[in-house]
């Protein structure tokens, strides 16, 4: 382990952004049926134990199978639950079953005045419309955010991926009427508590201990957003990270000054 790691925060973005943390199946139910969202598996996204690792490959290629069968699919998870860290897992499956792959990603609408979110909008669709007319047929567009899209709006767009003969995987928030869930995502406890580990592994005992001890001391919902969570432990392992000994020696030379 080279020195410059052991000193950087271990909740860093270019550790924790998709596709740097592996997505691992850790439990799987039965179809979710009865809370109104419809059919399709419920599956926790966590760092599991290497015998669960074969099972995730399989589950990868269940979902590119059923996505090739309805054409038309859905991730659906609250924001920060593991939806695009799922679809980066899925991207070198995708590209091998579908040939050509086009991914599009709404961003969140955070401006404040009527007319700049109007233009983010516009901005989006013209990107959408872009990418699905240069989609050869047989090919894949990924939209990741297609809440941000009204209902009419992606049926309208279900129906032109349908006759350019292309197919769409879309993360959503919320199910959507008649377009079949794929997965759903969700947060747990062990999910959060085996990824700050792995993400903790080499780190100083100092950063370990104050890490686990925020945890401890915040119960963990399943609305979890694990983005967030992770922002917020970036500055708990910066306060509790030892600093490196050149600027150890700069301060204490500051403080006997």
């Amino acid at each position: 382990m080279n020195q410059l790691f052991a000193v950087s925060n271990p909740f860093a973005t270019r550790f924790v952004r998709p596709g740097a943390l592996e997505f691992r199946f850790a439990a799987l139910s039965d179809s979710i049926g009865k809370d109104g969202i419809g059919d399709g598996p419920c599956e926790t996204a966590a760092a599991c134990s290497h015998t669960d690792l074969e099972l995730g490959e399989t589950r990868l290629e269940e979902v590119v199978d059923e996505l090739h069968q309805h054409r038309v699919g859905l991730l659906v998870g609250h924001h920060g639950s593991g939806k695009s860290t799922l679809v980066h897992a899925l991207t070198p499956r995708l590209n091998s079953r579908f040939g050509v792959v086009r991914h599009v990603q709404f961003c969140h609408e955070r401006q404040q005045h009527l007319a700049a979110r109007m233009r983010v909008r516009y901005r989006m669709i013209q990107q959408l419309r872009s990418q699905i007319k240069n989609l050869p047929r047989g090919g894949l567009l990924t939209l990741d955010g297609a809440e941000q899209l009204a209902r009419f709006e992606f049926r309208l767009l279900c129906r032109k991926i349908r006759r350019r003969g292309v197919a769409l995987l879309a993360t959503c928030h919320t199910p959507i009427s008649n377009v079949h869930i794929l997965h759903r995502t969700v947060v747990t406890p062990q999910l959060v508590s085996d990824l700050t580990e792995e993400l903790i592994a080499n780190a100083s005992g100092t950063v370990r201990d104050r890490v686990r001890q925020w945890l401890s001391d915040r119960p963990i919902a399943t609305e979890a957003n694990v983005r967030d969570l992770f922002f917020d432990l970036y500055d708990v392992a910066h306060e509790a990270r030892p600093l490196p000994q050149s600027k150890a020696a700069n301060t204490s030379r500051s403080k006997l000054a």
